[in-house]
């Protein structure tokens, strides 16, 4: 089984892959293919744009999809005119400047019990995100409470980029002087291939997922949650509608609450 494979078969164990469907930042790889189940598609892009792109990078044009909507920002709805059973969004998740703001949006889309599969890319040592922390609960209750504009917000997730990205990944190099001049810094510039977030599979569910859950921020429940080490990836299948979430505080500390004994 392939990676495109296998996501789609994640989305139809947890009973989401029926209905309509609308897929964000397909590309030429589509999850599910038109052939497969009614589809549409969704990009920052154009369709044009997007053959242009297939194309200087020495990929066959005629497989990138037909992307019905075109959005330049992380909200969708006055662009998209309709509900769907299901949406599919493969490593998008971690450029979302607002996460908690971007699947409430999201859940505006579904029709009621349908389904959201995110496919997340695991920070690992391999990744040009090795040198970042995870992200925290904390970092994202921030993004969604913050008064900050969400041009601002996109500016400090580009200076933690900017200043942990693992240059060797685009045979780059920076000396510590560099890295370190403070005019330097502020020069960082948000862009959509910023990676505004970066997880780890181990801890996603208990430090991010469950939490919003638990706070019911976002209206849904987890369906289903599904590592795939081998591409570095992992998946969640979250189902439009809240149910009570189970979750400890020492889960969520990843540590006993009562200090170790002296």
């Amino acid at each position: 089984m392939d990676m495109t494979a296998f996501r789609r078969s994640v989305l139809e164990r947890a009973g989401g892959l029926r209905g309509e469907g609308l897929e964000i930042g397909a590309f030429a790889r589509p999850t599910v293919s038109p052939a497969q189940a009614p589809m549409a598609f969704l990009d920052f892009f154009t369709t044009e744009e997007l053959r242009a792109q297939a194309t200087a990078n020495g990929a066959d044009p005629e497989a990138v999809v037909p992307v019905e909507f075109v959005v330049r920002g992380e909200d969708y709805r006055n662009v998209v005119n309709r509900q769907f059973d299901f949406l599919i969004a493969n490593h998008v998740f971690e450029h979302i400047v607002n996460p908690i703001a971007w699947l409430q949006m999201l859940g505006d889309l579904l029709k009621p019990e349908g389904h959201l599969l995110l496919t997340i890319p695991a920070r690992t040592i391999r990744c040009f995100d090795r040198f970042r922390d995870p992200t925290s609960f904390a970092h994202i209750m921030w993004d969604y409470i913050s008064d900050l504009t969400h041009e601002q917000k996109a500016w400090v997730h580009a200076v933690e980029t900017n200043l942990y990205y693992d240059r060797s990944f685009a045979n780059l190099t920076i000396t510590p002087e560099q890295l370190f001049n403070v005019e330097n810094i502020k020069k960082a510039k948000h862009h959509p291939g910023v990676h505004c977030h970066v997880f780890l599979p181990d801890t996603f569910l208990d430090k991010i997922m469950r939490p919003l859950l638990k706070t019911r921020v976002i209206d849904y429940s987890l369906a289903a949650f599904e590592r795939a080490d081998q591409w570095g990836e992992f998946c969640v299948v979250l189902r439009k509608g809240w149910t009570p979430v189970e979750l400890g505080l020492e889960e969520f500390y990843g540590a006993p609450l009562k200090p170790p004994p002296r």
